[in-house]
């Protein structure tokens, strides 16, 4: 007599990952638009923060994101997207820069790190430390957040990404 039950297994395991491979297929195509929507409109929200007085922007750069901001026509700044790894992972975020090439605001768009710890980079106490500031100067002289230097120093890094891949723009 032989032994089926390592075949019926088999089986009950591909027919598991078949439907479950067809389910994520499936609610994948139903939120692409959603999700596509919502990270535009994410974006948009940051760009209005790190360039306040804004009454619009439009896009310059897909490929580092870049937009200009304006008012009444006028050009107000730059909004610049970039990324890099911090202690946890990826934080991503919006820089404003002015026509004279002062930072106009930070704002973090995406971020993993330690909740109470390296996600206090998000925090305003943290951010409003930069404004105003000469991006020339974007070397020392910033404050850490307290037991979360690894996030602090990536989002140093992250702005200093943020005007090498503008520096053409600005």
């Amino acid at each position: 007599m032989r032994d089926d039950s390592g075949k019926k297994m088999l089986l009950a395991l591909l027919v598991t990952a078949f439907f479950s491979a067809l389910a994520l297929g499936f609610v994948h195509r139903v939120t692409a638009d959603k999700i596509k929507e919502n990270n535009e409109a994410m974006i948009g929200e940051a760009v209005y923060r790190v360039l306040p007085g804004i009454d619009s922007y439009e896009e310059v750069q897909r490929d580092p994101l870049i937009f200009r901001g304006l008012t009444g026509g006028r050009l107000r700044g730059y909004a610049v997207y970039s990324d890099g790894m911090g202690f946890q992972g990826t934080i991503g975020l919006m820089a404003g820069f002015s026509p004279e090439v002062k930072i106009t605001g930070v704002s973090i768009i995406e971020s993993v790190e330690t909740p109470g710890l390296g996600d206090r980079v998000r925090e305003d106490s943290f951010l409003s430390q930069f404004r105003g500031a000469s991006v020339h100067s974007l070397t020392d002289g910033f404050s850490a957040v307290t037991g979360a230097t690894v996030s602090s120093e990536a989002v140093l890094n992250i702005l200093r990404r943020a005007l090498k891949d503008a520096e053409d723009i600005l």
